[in-house]
């Protein structure tokens, strides 16, 4: 899936805050991190404020999610409520956090937009705008150039670029502006593999998505509904709707050993 837009991918993201520390396994993000000298303890710290993260409530978690909770404790697997920055007062609990919310119940970066336009009314944000480079001369940012919606080559003159455009755009734009040392390197991806059967109006596609947690060092179980499950469970002789699928994700951790070379071409051990 490719998301281009106003705040990225954060729009369709489940919410979720888990911060994988050094100590949970030797691969995690943060352990990674270490391995280039980067101790973001404190930045997580303040981002979580920022985004009023909190673990979801019991009366939040709906009939999927309590029975998943119940059947894993059965099982002796611990089940601790997911990390989310979710604005609970806004939340009608619809199970589509991944279409983008559009009660504002969610926080995605484009908040960080609309905070700007808010303080500054000069703002003006330019879409279906495509970044080629940075420009620059002897260390010194200069501004940005691209494409605009006509397809024509346009700059904009700026003493500052923030550069966020995803792990495999960013590193692009950097090599297309000259930057080549180290850039692509240390790529990871974000791997999972929903499954999941069928239970008769267990309505897990109408609950906050992934609502609980249980790790397992490298990876972790969360309930999560895939409407790709359905024609799975159609070869099985079941014809379930929606409303009838149960799912779990395994989270699989992935070791940073990716890499963009400077063609533009991704290399993954």
């Amino acid at each position: 899936m490719n998301i281009e837009g106003v705040g990225g991918t954060t729009p369709v993201s489940l919410a979720n805050a888990c911060y994988a520390c050094a100590s949970c396994y030797k691969n995690s993000a943060t352990a990674q991190f270490k391995v280039h000298d980067m101790e973001l303890f404190e930045e997580l710290l303040d981002t979580s404020n920022d985004l009023k993260v909190g673990s979801l409530p019991a009366d939040k978690m709906g009939k999927a999610t309590r029975k998943i909770v119940e059947e894993c404790e059965k099982l002796r697997y611990f089940m601790e409520p997911m990390p989310k920055f979710i604005y609970l007062e806004k939340c009608d609990s619809c199970g589509l956090c991944i279409m983008g919310c559009k009660k504002s119940a969610k926080w995605d970066a484009s908040h960080y937009i609309k905070q700007i336009i808010k303080n500054n009314n000069n703002t003006k944000v330019i879409t279906n705008f495509n970044v080629l480079k940075v420009l620059h001369n002897n260390g010194i940012v200069k501004g940005v150039e691209g494409l605009n919606s006509n397809g024509e080559t346009v700059s904009y003159n700026s003493h500052k670029v923030i550069l966020a455009a995803g792990a495999l755009n960013t590193p692009k734009i950097l090599i297309n502006s000259g930057i080549v040392e180290h850039v692509g390197e240390g790529l990871f991806t974000d791997l999972f593999i929903t499954v999941g059967g069928y239970l008769k109006d267990i309505k897990l596609n109408r609950e906050i998505p992934m609502g609980v947690k249980s790790e397992f060092g490298p990876y972790f179980l969360s309930p999560h509904y895939s409407n790709q499950l359905i024609p799975i469970i159609k070869e099985k002789g079941y014809n379930p709707a929606p409303e009838d699928i149960i799912g779990l994700m395994v989270k699989i951790a992935d070791k940073a050993n990716g890499k963009i070379g400077n063609d533009g071409k991704i290399e993954k051990k």
